[in-house]
């Protein structure tokens, strides 16, 4: 299919000029409606407006939306429209309907026209940028179809645009490159600067592959010139502010970079280094930059090294592995020539000592714990004491580890009856009140797994959903109207036949006896009946009114949303400011939310992790850290320390330092992306410490924690493409710890808010039923206590605005249980 995801982006932006009506919208009248206004007077507007009402319907799954009459009425309908001057946005969206349709013959000329007319405008960009990743999506990691793809491209268009003949070549070479041929590369690179000498892009390419060809001398002559352009303005033609805000900088610091290399390569290790100092300045790389410093440290360290001056090596050496690198696609790591420096491959331990670093610190005991698990990479991760003795066990996708008092983790699936063979992760929760943890799945299929003391069984199929078939990527358990059974909303992802149209969630009130299907009762029907595009279910009373809520994380661009819990649901994702404001309608890829009292004034908290590609960076909301002021959530992202990063997938909160601020754990998806463990330093700022904690990882997916051996130091469990990974955290000081048992009676944990207040500091914490995408943390609550006074807890059951218990905390105590 040629068209893929960005003709998808175009019916997804269609909300921006045809906005949904209320719930449940009468489609016939509405397209009635359109087209009479349409046929009494045809205009490109209300031709528009007719096509996005059509798209919108068939988002609902009404029948009249069908492509292939979309498609028919378009071209019909064209013919009716007076010719004249059109404006660039009407040309953009006419163009977004016939890429969605696959009429090319149709948008090829709408494409055409805008280049011809207004080359400079972000419409043009937008139409053209469609364009061309439409032709690569298909062959997205077939390096020599993609170059054919650009091939294609620069065929057809290189002639009319300087910039669009710029980027098709910048694909070719970097496929080439890709390829592993040195010397088609350098040859394919000479022929985009031949092509386009006032690119500087192109002058990089060239002089990074001239390099690779030992050609120093001819390398520099390209990267000087590149460094002239820049620095005479260059910008790249009507690219939008916000992506040009993230290449631009990489242009310019990969210039120097390069040109230092030549020099370097040339025998001038001192230009060399005098050319790399400037790139070595932190101020250089503000939050919202993708890139980091991490090459540029790396080269400077070798001529350092060069020079003899081994102590400055090694502490930009240091530097490099604490900034990280965007993506880890080599050996040739920093971390690697540490080891050589410092003689020893315990590196982060070294490096800790040689920084003087305080605070958390992680041990990976995946080997010896879990062993040889065979587990398929990036699965979810669920914390649940399915045994009820008091040892948070594991469950790792389909997968259950049994905790041995923290000595080990024992694979006891098929032992305990666990036949999960469509499940990718669950949650767990006591559905049917017998007192012992069950689970709810996600999947191909959902299905509710009973746990009879310690046996797992399907049980009745009153416990099953009617509509147990379909895409579940979030499952939560909530205690929706305080009747103390479990209910579960399952957030479900899109169709399997149509990228980008969603599947409509479920929502089961549990009855004591089996689930039954309430939300549509309830009011959970997304604006305009069109169904999203879910990914997570992270349930809490975030405005701690007793009534447990719901949001929703969903992809795809769509808007989360959030279900205000008034007995019946009220959505209020826009009012609670846990969404703004779309950009031409879209939103982001929201993969997983948790919810976390990082600043200890006792309300509620959030953190979003977005899935954001620079190259739709204009549209794709990055990941959100959002303050709750007043029971409106605040962007603090800015100025916090957390940085940018295209691929966020699972956030986890917990205090792994003991200091009794809650940290962020985040896992970042695809191959080389790493994961980022930001130290929560009090007054809105993190810091990045996930290199010297030593819980770096690669293409994770879901992450959770639990104190698996009751030390007071809370531990990770992560999911990457190499398996799962458990991380011990033996950080040397654990603080004034806390580990509390809830366990109400005759009522399930889940939903239940701990409340600490000691002095000024108010703590929370609550028994999830579900955060990021289908993982949890350990029912068994761990916190530290701030500072050393004295402390009180209270218990707040779903359903109550008021505590069902209290007490004290001594300074002696451990553990204790709430009932």
């Amino acid at each position: 299919m040629r068209i893929a995801i960005c003709a998808a982006a175009a019916l997804w932006a269609l909300s921006a000029v045809a906005a949904p009506e209320p719930a449940g919208p009468d489609w016939s009248a509405r397209l009635m409606r359109a087209q009479g206004a349409f046929l009494s007077a045809p205009s490109p507007e209300r031709l528009c407006a007719l096509l996005d009402t059509l798209a919108l319907s068939a988002q609902a799954g009404e029948r009249c939306g069908s492509d292939s009459l979309r498609r028919s009425l378009l071209l019909s309908w064209l013919a009716r429209v007076p010719g004249g001057d059109w404006a660039p946005s009407t040309l953009l969206r006419l163009t977004e309907h016939a890429d969605l349709l696959e009429c090319d013959s149709l948008s090829g000329a709408l494409r055409e026209t805008l280049l011809r007319r207004w080359p400079e405008s972000t419409e043009c960009w937008e139409a053209m940028q469609a364009g061309c990743l439409a032709a690569l999506y298909p062959v997205w990691s077939d390096d020599t179809a993609r170059v054919a793809a650009m091939e294609s491209f620069l065929e057809e268009w290189g002639e009319r645009s300087d910039y669009w003949r710029s980027r098709a070549l910048a694909v070719i070479v970097s496929s080439t490159r890709s390829m592993g041929d040195t010397a088609l590369t350098a040859s394919r690179a000479v022929r985009w600067v031949e092509r386009c000498p006032e690119c500087p892009e192109a002058r990089l390419a060239a002089g990074r592959s001239l390099l690779e060809m030992g050609m120093p001398d001819s390398a520099l002559f390209h990267l000087q010139l590149g460094v002239e352009l820049m620095e005479g303005g260059w910008r790249p033609q009507a690219m939008p502010a916000p992506e040009a805000a993230l290449t631009v900088p990489r242009i310019a610091h990969d210039l120097q970079w390069r040109r230092a290399q030549a020099l370097a390569a040339g025998g001038d290790t001192a230009s060399a280094l005098s050319v790399l100092e400037p790139l070595l300045t932190p101020g250089l790389y503000p939050d919202s930059l993708h890139h980091t410093p991490y090459d540029y440290l790396v080269e400077a360290a070798e001529l350092r090294a060069v020079l003899g001056d081994t102590a400055r090596a090694l502490e930009l050496l240091v530097s490099a592995e604490v900034a990280g690198r965007t993506r880890y696609d080599s050996l040739a790591t920093a971390r690697s020539r540490l080891a050589d420096l410092l003689g020893t491959g315990e590196v982060e331990a070294a490096c800790r000592e040689i920084t003087g670093y305080e605070g958390p610190v992680f041990e990976d005991v995946t080997a010896a714990m879990l062993g040889d698990s065979g587990l398929p990479g990036k699965t979810r991760v669920a914390w649940g004491d399915y045994d009820r003795d008091g040892w948070p066990d594991l469950l790792l996708g389909r997968r259950l580890f049994r905790n041995c008092e923290g000595r080990e983790f024992v694979d006891i699936t098929m032992a305990a009856g666990l036949h999960l063979p469509r499940a990718s992760g669950a949650v767990w929760g006591d559905v049917d009140g017998n007192g012992w943890p069950d689970l709810v799945t996600c999947g191909s299929e959902t299905w509710v797994v009973l746990n009879r003391r310690g046996v797992f069984d399907v049980g009745t199929a009153s416990w099953q959903p009617l509509d147990s078939r379909g895409p579940t990527e979030g499952v939560g358990l909530l205690d929706w109207n305080g009747d103390g059974r479990l209910d579960v909303y399952l957030a479900r992802y899109e169709r399997p036949d149509r990228m980008g149209l969603g599947t409509h969630d479920l929502f089961l009130m549990g009855t004591g006896a089996g689930f039954r299907q309430a939300g549509d009762s309830l009011g959970m029907t997304p604006p305009g009946c069109i169904p999203l595009c879910g990914r997570g279910v992270s349930p809490c009373d975030y405005d701690r009114d007793g009534r447990t809520d719901i949001l929703v994380s969903d992809y795809r661009l769509d808007r989360n949303l959030l279900w205000r819990n008034r007995g019946t649901a009220v959505e209020a994702a826009m009012e609670a400011g846990v969404e703004t404001d779309p950009v031409r309608g879209l939103y982001g890829h929201t993969i997983g939310s948790d919810w976390a009292d990082w600043d200890n004034d006792g309300d509620w908290d959030l953190f979003c992790a977005n899935l954001a590609h620079p190259r739709y960076i204009r549209f794709s909301r990055r990941s959100m850290l959002l303050r709750n002021d007043g029971g409106t959530y605040v962007d603090a992202t800015p100025g916090s320390g957390i940085r940018y990063e295209e691929t966020h997938s699972v956030p986890a909160w917990g205090d792994f330092d003991g200091d009794g601020l809650l940290d962020l754990y985040i896992t970042s998806v695809y191959a080389g992306r790493r994961s980022f463990l930001y130290r929560n330093l009090g007054e809105g700022r993190f810091r990045d410490v996930t290199f010297l904690s030593g819980a770096r990882v690669t293409d994770g997916w879901g992450a959770a924690t639990a104190d698996f051996d009751r030390d007071g130091r809370l531990d990770l469990a992560v999911g990457t493409a190499d398996g799962p990974r458990l991380l011990r955290n033996v950080t040397p000081d654990a603080g004034r710890w806390l580990l509390v048992h809830v366990r109400p009676q005759r009522r399930p944990a889940v939903g239940c808010v701990l409340e600490v207040r000691q002095g000024d500091a108010v703590l929370l914490r609550q028994v999830e039923g579900g955060s990021g995408t289908t993982c949890q943390s350990s029912g068994i609550l761990h916190l530290a206590l701030p500072g050393e006074g004295d402390a009180e807890w209270s218990l707040y059951l779903p359903g109550d605005s008021l505590p069902a218990a209290t007490g004290g905390i001594g300074r002696a105590r451990r553990e204790i249980t709430v009932p």
